[in-house]
């Protein structure tokens, strides 16, 4: 199984949904608000990234850490346009920015950057952690959140090094003390009722038609993994921008790829010189397509449209082919470039 949950590397270069490239069994897209690619794409610490300089703009997800109550990796890049004189949010879930209600948040202000969480049913006494790092405009900053329930700590990390500053008490992350966050709400009928469960560059449980707290600047490479990131890991992902951990790679290893083949969605010809088909035998639309190296990187998104794809640009050697489709899974294959 892989840890890798969910992963917006922010490739995408027309519409508003942000796909989801992690290796889990069903995606969970998110969506820009306020935003869309054609706009707001900009350069990332690898590739593209979105920038989210208006003051309403953001990445809305589904309530993906609700509730919450194993281990969990953030891992988040950010790129200041402008600092914040108050609050403003990298990654919120249902914490609002601070200590007044459970859930997760990286958040930053004029003195630096913030981790929080807090548990259900333990109002305004969460752990934080605190790193008083000067922030400068125009940098890209690495930020990792680590909620480990072996040590029943809260970690954190600044461009690979730990904090250890906290300001509150840290409290207990044993299982029996879970993480719910802020409930979203979904009122298709008024969208001032509609509230933010979890969510990119915004607080959350506000307004969708207002949010607050947003970060003026731009995100790149999120990720949540689903266990407790260790300090060489985070280390590797700061000096290793855009590549997935060895781990990872290795559930992608070319001695199982029986595992990620399926019958109903063939490439042909395999191996190919770059031109690849299409075979959809099955009753499920392709949305997009993603191709990755042997070791995970990502090479290219492609947006389906026809039966054809062309890899004619990419080096000879092997890349799994992630096919995603609009019931929110994915199926892999294999392909040999000539």
């Amino acid at each position: 199984v892989c840890d890798l949950a969910l992963r917006y590397s922010f490739e995408e270069t027309t519409g508003a949904i942000v796909h989801d490239s992690g290796w889990t069994s069903a995606t969970q897209n998110a969506k820009l608000l306020n935003a869309d690619f054609a706009t707001n794409s900009v350069p990332g610490i690898v590739g593209n990234a979105i920038d989210l300089s208006s003051t309403t703009s953001g990445v809305v997800l589904n309530d993906v850490l609700d509730p919450l109550d194993k281990d969990l990796s953030v891992s988040v890049w950010f790129k200041l346009n402008q600092l914040p004189s108050v609050f403003a949010s990298i990654f919120d879930s249902g914490a609002r920015g601070g200590l007044i209600a459970e859930g997760l948040c990286i958040a930053v202000d004029a003195d630096g950057i913030h981790f929080y969480a807090e548990p259900e049913d333990y109002a305004n006494s969460g752990a934080e952690l605190f790193d008083t790092t000067y922030l400068i405009t125009n940098k890209w900053y690495h930020a990792v959140l680590v909620v480990d329930r072996n040590s029943n700590t809260l970690r954190a990390y600044v461009d690979g090094q730990e904090i250890t500053y906290s300001p509150t008490n840290n409290i207990d992350f044993a299982p029996n003390h879970i993480i719910k966050g802020y409930p979203g709400i979904v009122d298709t009928n008024n969208a001032n009722k509609t509230r933010i469960a979890t969510a990119i560059g915004i607080r959350t449980s506000t307004k969708i038609v207002n949010p607050g707290s947003p970060v003026n600047g731009a995100i790149d490479e999120f990720r949540i993994y689903t266990k407790a990131l260790t300090s060489s890991e985070v280390s590797f992902l700061f000096n290793n921008p855009g590549d997935l951990l060895p781990n990872d790679c290795g559930s992608l290893s070319i001695s199982n790829p029986e595992n990620y083949n399926t019958p109903k969605i063939k490439l042909y010809p395999n191996p190919s010189s770059g031109i690849v088909y299409i075979a959809n035998k099955s009753s499920v639309k392709i949305e997009s397509i993603q191709v990755y190296s042997v070791c995970g990187k990502l090479q290219m998104i492609s947006y389906y449209n026809d039966n054809e794809l062309d890899l004619s640009n990419l080096t000879p050697g092997i890349y799994f082919i992630k096919i995603n489709t609009a019931d929110n899974t994915f199926v892999f294959n294999k392909i040999i470039i000539q």
